[in-house]
């Protein structure tokens, strides 16, 4: 017992340095991305772009292993972008590093399964923080037969069972719209895991809110 304990803190210390060392880009008040020249956009390749209006976390600060590049494609355009849970278990935990052994414990069961990453572009956790996970440059792994494309998001919790907090939910709708806009898609290019295959992703507590954003319009 006591090595697994030693294992699990030296894994936890190994976490705090690298959140330590990973720059914290945080929200602070800022003009909403609708309403810019489409002609002053560039194409994203990474979720920095919404540093200013949400709580940010690189890639970094999470420790993650390295992708094996061999098992990963490049990405094509993007034009849609998919909602998941977690879905293992209920998850409540507050803390930035909770959150960080959680998105590692994903890449690791992605990475198991012959996955290059962990499958998702980017993780929002209970406090409405947003984690980069698998590079944009890349195609993900998280709705079988429909990745190309296709951005993925990923909130920490199971949506069968409890619902998503305040800050989750701003963030996801800061998230999606940013995305849809930069990427130019269509509203209507919003999913849920459950609208592109047979499963309960993102859970019926999620998926209402979903809905919702799938039915909003850009001004103008």
């Amino acid at each position: 017992m006591r090595e697994a304990g030693e294992r699990t803190w030296t894994r936890r210390a190994f976490l705090e340095k690298a959140m330590l060392a990973a720059p914290v880009i945080a929200a602070t008040p800022a003009t909403a991305l609708a309403g810019r020249p489409a002609a002053t956009r560039r194409v994203p390749t990474d979720f920095a772009f919404l540093s200013r209006l949400i709580h940010y976390r690189p890639r970094a600060a999470w420790a993650p292993e390295p992708p094996l590049l061999r098992r990963l494609n490049r990405a094509d355009p993007y034009y849609r972008v998919t909602v998941h849970h977690q879905g293992s278990a209920i998850y409540h935990h507050r803390s930035e590093l909770d959150a960080a052994i959680a998105i590692q414990n994903v890449q690791q069961g992605h990475m198991n399964r012959r996955f290059g990453d962990i499958g998702y572009h980017l993780v929002i956790d209970t406090m409405g923080r947003a984690w980069e996970a698998r590079s944009l440059r890349f195609t993900g792994a998280h709705v079988a037969r429909h990745n190309s494309g296709n951005i993925g998001i990923m909130l920490l919790g199971n949506f069968e069972e409890q619902r998503p907090t305040r800050q989750q939910l701003e963030c996801l709708n800061i998230v999606v719209q940013g995305v849809v806009q930069a990427f130019a898609m269509k509203p209507d290019q919003v999913y849920g895991h459950i609208d592109l295959g047979q499963t309960l992703c993102p859970g019926v507590h999620l998926y209402r809110y979903v809905e919702h954003l799938r039915n909003l319009r850009r001004p103008g």
